[in-house]
């Protein structure tokens, strides 16, 4: 099912807008029409059962949201189910971190690159699971950690992973060669190594960029907040 956020808060006039990144900017608006959709399966997401024994098993948190183990009903594969933080109040601007999260996940739902998303419902989501770790445990302190050094085939591949995570982000949805959508928060904890290779998560930072309709080019926008965190909520 198709809606827009109007069904939750005022999103569609950008001067009532939680992260209000374009005041200054009165020629600026929404690059597509998709960037205010809300695509929820909350019916997919209660149906998991959250008891920390056999459904449901606690594995890590990032700075907005802890992770789940959960499992595909009737199967033995595993399903990471993402949900707040207790210590974390609901307000519209979290609603709307996690609204452009599930969004992006949507659009790149083609990439190889990207980790995928199976269902979200308000501030939490069911995604595609990670049991192999997170770039920066492969390559920070590995002299410490007694691992040999990477091979220089060993970087050249993981470069190309990055890389092609990257410009799936910035290339699809892209109007003239402008970026539809930005990560705002690249570090090495947000590729995870899932089906073979390391794919790029976590768009709760996201930005869905704006069209300046005079100049015919995307609008410059400032974060006006720094990252908090240094943690993966796909750390197992």
């Amino acid at each position: 099912m198709q809606l827009t956020c109007d069904s939750i808060f005022s999103y569609d006039d950008k001067y009532n807008r939680p992260f209000n990144l374009y005041k200054d900017q009165p020629d600026c608006q929404p690059m597509h029409e998709w960037q205010s959709y809300h695509f929820p399966t909350c019916n997919v997401v209660h149906e998991q059962p959250l008891n920390d024994n056999e459904e449901g098993k606690f594995l890590a948190h990032g700075w907005w949201r802890q992770t789940f183990e959960v499992h595909e009903s009737g199967t033995d594969d595993r399903i990471a189910m993402k949900t707040l933080r207790n210590h974390h109040s609901f307000d519209a601007n979290l609603m709307e971190k996690h609204r452009v999260d599930s969004l992006i996940y949507e659009r790149l739902t083609s990439s190889p690159f990207v980790m995928d998303i199976y269902g979200h419902c308000g501030y939490s989501g069911l995604f595609e699971f990670s049991d192999g770790g997170i770039l920066e445990d492969l390559i920070l302190n590995r002299k410490d950690r007694g691992k040999k050094p990477l091979s220089r085939v060993d970087k050249l591949s993981l470069a190309v992973e990055v890389a092609s995570g990257i410009a799936d982000l910035h290339t699809i949805g892209s109007k003239n060669g402008f970026s539809a959508m930005a990560h705002t928060d690249l570090q090495l904890n947000q590729f995870v190594w899932s089906g073979g290779k390391y794919k790029l998560n976590d768009f709760n930072r996201g930005h869905l960029m704006y069209w300046n309709r005079r100049k015919h080019e995307s609008c410059p926008f400032y974060w006006p907040e720094p990252n908090p965190g240094h943690v993966s909520s796909f750390i197992v």
